[in-house]
């Protein structure tokens, strides 16, 4: 007999199945869905942004296999991957290469040393930049090399190609004819107009605060453990450079004629303190030298200010560029050169670099040092342009050459030697790893250390209230400083006012109130940096500086040190620390009776201090 419920039955069944039918219907939606938005496709349309310097409005974003993303833009054809940073960068920069695709394997050599030197520590993102699309192979092959944003874009008509104005026939005539590197090469002329005027104003850049130029098949030599950008933004550097040669005259034959007319017509543009003496002979006119601009960091602002912007125009107007072969180089160069002063310029001479003919190495760095390379292969100071940047604006170089030619004392033809004189002398407690210290103790290679230390000399230093501590005296070679002390006379009745009445100058002179050249041996001093940072000291310097004894003569800094200490301290403020047995080749210092006794380890017959004039005064002086 067939159950009275049995129909409802039956039909509460097709209802489950009903239901799960439903939900299965629903399960393959969601999974449709989410397979199609999650499919890799090739580019999304973008609206283009009304100029270059424009916001870059962006459909959503299509995620790839590698969760890096992809778009473009029609009018500028602009690329990006990588718009997801790992971690965000510290600055608000990157580096930027104009490339091409067959520089694949180039760009990868140059990717894969950076991210070892630098980059894998602080993740700041890549952009490549290009006139043709770039391909797929090119944008994997640099993706495989860094966990960093990866972006690329493509240039413009405005940006790639010839100004209106220009006539094309007259520039192609000029390429036929003309002899020099790249005479008949239309597309470097374009490249060279790109990165003097353009490179900064690509949208890929607009969000950028600084810009590290790099380029492909380079070598980085060096190790870094610091952020360039940070350094830059915290000691107020503007353009950093790392190689100075000189241009090829022969293409920038009116670059300099056109610059001096900007000058004129905005004067209003030129620094009161620039550095156009760097870049001018002595009769004014350019002299080649210019920032080698493969490598530049570069704080945006200065490409983007009215300054620059007029400069480039006036350039472009005059149509060097293709007239002749004006290069970013030269054209970087002079607009520093007018606009900036030299303490916004920093010299990366601790990044050993290469490219392609030319190479930097740091000193001694083939022995020590975080970098690998030969200083002898690559020596920065062979390159005329570089030994000068190391001159103030007011020395006539001609004349210190002709000294080095002539002279006949110690180091008299080593040019770099009076760059550390004149550095140790005036620049070394400026420097910035230097400013949080009140003391510094200064050390060399290659000298001994005889004595075992069971005090602090800074806390000894301090306690005492001692500012200047030095170890051995020996005397000057007066031939090396003949007026000095004419010069440091004519300072003290200038800046009378800077003379301690407790002075020491009497242990510095003689019985016609001559300079005895007696000096504090620098290499050894443990000085309160209080006493280099003061008005007096200061004052000092800039005086020595400005009369160009560093470069006419050889002036050392022991002496100048000396000096400085003898009119501006007493002796109570100065500390002869002759319990610390001390050697510097071809002299040395050791306490009494080392050879037998005590917590030194030295022969004093042999390092006899007391053998030294200058020393024997110090204790005979009665302040």
């Amino acid at each position: 007999m067939t159950s009275p419920n049995a129909g409802m039955r039956l039909s509460q069944r097709h209802k489950t199945v009903i239901r799960m039918l439903g939900y299965l219907l629903v399960c393959f939606g969601l999974l449709f869905y989410i397979f199609k938005v999650t499919t890799p496709q090739n580019t999304l349309d973008i609206i283009p942004p009304s100029s270059r310097q424009a916001d870059i409005n962006l459909n959503p974003v299509i995620l790839d296999s590698k969760n890096k993303a992809e778009f473009s833009l029609d009018s500028n054809k602009l690329e990006a991957s990588s718009l997801l940073p790992k971690s965000p960068p510290r600055k608000r920069a990157a580096m930027v290469s104009l490339v091409r695709n067959s520089n694949l394997f180039g760009m990868r050599q140059t990717i894969q040393q950076i991210e070892d030197r630098f980059n894998k520590k602080y993740n700041y993102p890549y952009i490549f930049l290009n006139d043709v699309p770039f391909t797929e192979e090119f944008k994997q092959g640099v993706r495989d090399l860094t966990s960093s944003e990866v972006s690329f874009g493509i240039l413009d008509k405005e940006a790639w190609g010839y100004p209106p104005h220009v006539d094309q026939k007259k520039a192609a005539e000029v390429r036929r004819t003309a002899k020099y590197m790249h005479a008949g090469n239309e597309s470097y002329r374009f490249m060279c107009r790109f990165q003097s005027g353009f490179v900064y104003k690509h949208p890929l850049l607009k969000d950028l605060d600084y810009y590290w130029r790099i380029e492909p098949d380079v070598k980085y030599y060096c190790e870094l453990d610091y952020d360039p950008f940070e350094f830059m933004a915290k000691n107020n550097k503007i353009y950093g450079w790392n190689m100075a040669p000189n241009e090829y005259m022969e293409t920038i034959p009116t670059l300099w004629e056109t610059t001096r007319k900007f000058m004129k017509e905005y004067s209003h543009h030129v620094n009161d303190k620039n550095i156009l003496k760097w870049v001018t002979d002595k009769d004014g006119n350019y002299n080649g030298c210019h920032f080698w601009t493969n490598f530049e960091i570069v704080n945006l602002s200065f490409y983007r200010s009215a300054a620059y912007t007029d400069y480039f125009n006036y350039l472009d107007k005059a149509g060097g560029f293709f007239y002749e072969r004006w290069g970013d180089a030269p054209v970087h160069t002079l607009a520093a050169a007018m606009f900036l002063s030299k303490d916004q310029i920093h010299h990366f001479r601790d990044i050993g670099y290469y490219h392609p003919a030319m190479g930097s190495c740091p000193a001694e760095s083939d022995r020590k040092g975080k970098c690998v390379c030969d200083p002898k292969e690559h020596n920065e100071m062979k390159y005329r342009c570089r030994e000068a940047w190391g001159y103030p604006p007011y020395v006539d170089q001609e004349k210190a050459a002709e000294v080095r030619r002539t002279a006949k004392y110690m180091h008299a033809g080593n040019e770099s030697y009076r760059f550390m004189c004149r550095f140790q002398s005036g620049f070394v407690y400026k420097h910035p790893l230097l400013k949080d210290l009140d003391y510094y103790w200064r050390i060399e290679p290659d000298v001994k250390y005889y004595c075992e230390l069971d005090y602090d000399p800074f806390e000894f230093m301090a306690k005492n209230n001692k500012i200047y501590g030095w170890n051995m005296a020996p005397n000057e070679y007066m031939e090396t400083i003949p007026t000095l002390w004419e010069t440091t006379r004519k300072f003290m009745k200038e800046y009378s006012h800077h003379v301690n009445d407790k002075n020491i100058l009497k242990r510095v002179t003689d019985k016609d109130g001559n300079y005895n050249g007696c000096h504090f041996w620098t290499n050894f001093e443990i000085v309160n940096l209080s006493f280099y940072r003061s008005a007096a000291y200061t004052d000092y310097f800039n005086y020595l500086d400005k009369a160009g004894g560093f470069f006419y003569e050889r002036w050392g800094d022991a002496p100048v040190h000396t000096l400085a200490a003898a009119m501006f301290l007493s002796k109570d403020q100065i500390h002869h620390f002759r319990d610390i047995g001390y050697y510097h080749p071809a002299m040395g210092s050791c306490p009494a009776e080392s050879d037998r006794k005590g917590k030194c380890v030295c022969d004093p017959k042999e390092h006899n201090e007391m053998k030294y004039r200058c020393r024997v005064n110090w204790d005979k002086f009665d302040a």
